[in-house]
């Protein structure tokens, strides 16, 4: 039995470095992102995929979550505006 705990623990600590809780902090971020683009931009877009992927590339990558957020903050416009406004910093997290 005591052999199942070490195992559970190292298991658990090992997830701890797995960037879980970028993943956590990154994802409504994510999500805001491309349910933004949908309502924007594309009625049929992916928004789950979309999400994901982002969520994926944000992972240990502080550089692409500055974007993501720069993103965000971008499309808290007018879609018009954000239309014109935000395709250099939302490049490469929705199309």
């Amino acid at each position: 039995m005591p052999i199942r705990s070490i195992g559970l623990v190292v298991l658990l600590l090992g997830l701890g470095g797995c960037g879980a809780d970028d993943v956590v902090s990154t994802a409504p971020t994510c999500r805001d992102v491309c349910n933004r683009y949908q309502d924007c931009f594309d009625d049929d877009f992916d928004v789950t995929g979309c999400t994901h992927d982002c969520a994926d590339a944000a992972i240990d990558d502080e550089a692409f979550q500055d974007r993501v957020e720069s993103c965000e903050d971008c499309l808290d416009r007018t879609c018009v505006a954000a239309a014109f406004a935000c395709p250099a910093e939302c490049a490469g997290i929705v199309p």
